[in-house]
């Protein structure tokens, strides 16, 4: 009888992984080009992008560089329409006009802050540009026009600039990566300073202050919720600024050239070959890489370990939309995480963006609504090290059992977001039962990778 239960129970749990952890196409046709502005995001095409971001209601900005616009997914309807850029390219950049009205050359990077106003990286006019969310106007945030380095302390529309990647911190400041061999912040009074390097190209400095470090980063910055900065350095790996303390390390990569064949799952991130580019955080204090050799997606956990969780090592393509995402192909050179831990990643070789979906009674919704009217939210499941629980409307005590009933991990969650460490258990099936303060039992199926 327990041998009949336990193949039903693998059975379910089978279909439950099913339907968990699943990788979609949700902007691009596949094909290159401009086309489907006004209508369902999945038919239309883009040229040439390498960066999107989410915001707090999860619609979905991209930047089209080769069209020469920044375009945007509704997430409730999933159309696609420009929201800046008039197509052309070029220096003739106008402020105070509508932003579709104006040209916004070869736009990289986009981001947003905390109000959801816009800022469009434009690297070959040595400028970042701001377009507020109500209403609609564009103006430059940074750079004069000119590409350089004339000093720190001044107003960011007075100082030269080389932008790259950048990233709000969580009081406000803008973070981008200058060819100018810095890291580089814009406050929120829009006074620009340096915070790491000194313009001379080189790899040293770690565990000691990042504004003595040599560094060269180029392809991918982000920040976490502490207001922590990772980047790409061109070692092949990627380094962190500590928030407060200002000291720089490696947190990812051997911190050499060596970044294929993928050597990862399970080791540090600091032992594994890979090659960075496109980078993100969620709110678990995951690191997430686009590792453009290898053609994956990659998490580096709050322990310092490194997985697999998107792509198949080695391999470029395109396929696997509707399975799971560690079987598919894809060709990635971005990613970013929306505030369920989503991924939606720039899979600019095949025309697409595409979404890894960890969390799917968490989507379309804005944050209020994810914390105040939504049923408990288990994910990601499958899962490696971490189960997140969000939403719990109570005081919870809880306990792991194996398919056979023996409890195997226990303990208590409180009101709001969790997470329990389930790093320690056997891969395998498991059941997961909640006690709410009213005595109110439920049981989820999980499964440890």
């Amino acid at each position: 009888m327990k041998v009949l239960f336990f193949k039903l129970l693998c059975l379910l749990l089978f279909l439950n992984m099913a339907n968990g952890q699943v990788i979609t196409t949700v902007a691009g046709s596949g094909s290159i080009g401009y086309s489907g502005d006004g209508g369902p995001a999945t038919n239309a095409t883009m040229s040439w992008f390498g960066h999107v971001s989410i915001d707090k209601h999860h619609n979905l900005y991209i930047a089209d560089a080769n069209n020469n616009r920044i375009r945007k997914v509704d997430s409730a309807s999933g159309i696609i329409t420009t929201i800046a850029g008039d197509g052309t390219s070029g220096a003739a950049t106008l402020d105070g006009v509508p932003a579709t009205s104006t040209t916004v050359d070869y736009p990289t990077n986009v981001c947003l802050d905390a109000s959801e106003n816009l800022y469009i990286l434009e690297p070959n006019q040595c400028r970042i540009r701001r377009v507020d969310k109500v209403t609609g106007i564009i103006t430059t945030y940074a750079g004069t026009g000119i590409c350089g380095f004339n000093g720190d302390g001044i107003s960011a529309t007075s100082a030269q600039i080389i932008p790259g990647p950048m990233a709000f911190d969580n009081v406000g400041n803008l973070y981008e990566a200058d060819g100018t061999r810095r890291i580089r912040k814009i406050s929120s009074s829009g006074i620009i300073t340096t915070v790491a390097g000194n313009g001379i190209s080189g790899i040293s400095g770690n565990g000691g202050p990042a504004s003595a470090a040599l560094i060269s980063p180029s392809l991918g910055l982000c920040t976490d919720k502490h207001g922590n900065i990772y980047f790409q350095d061109s070692s092949q790996s990627v380094r962190k600024i500590t928030v407060g303390a200002g000291i720089i390390t490696r947190v990812a990569g051997t911190g050499n050239s060596v970044y294929s064949p993928y050597s990862g799952d399970g080791i540090m991130a600091t032992s594994c070959h890979i090659a960075p580019f496109g980078l993100s955080t969620d709110n678990f204090d995951n690191l997430y890489i686009c590792d453009y050799a290898n053609s994956i997606i990659e998490r580096v956990d709050v322990n310092g370990r490194i997985y697999r969780v998107a792509g198949t090592a080695g391999v470029v393509g395109y396929s696997g939309d509707g399975g799971n995402p560690l079987a598919a192909t894809m060709n990635p050179e971005g990613v970013t995480s929306d505030p369920c831990g989503n991924l939606y990643i720039a899979d600019f070789g095949n025309w697409v963006v595409r979404q890894v979906l960890f969390n799917p009674s968490c989507t379309n919704v804005g944050v209020k609504d994810i914390q105040g009217q939504c049923d408990l939210s288990i994910y990601p499941n499958p899962t490696f090290d971490f189960l997140h629980l969000d939403n719990a409307l109570s005081q919870t005590s809880f306990f792991i059992t194996n398919p056979l009933g023996s409890i195997v991990q226990k303990g208590y969650l409180n009101k709001g977001s969790n997470s329990i460490d389930v790093s320690r258990l056997a891969i395998g099936f498991y059941l997961l039962h909640l006690i709410d303060s009213e005595g109110n039992r439920t049981v989820h199926k999980i499964i440890k990778q």
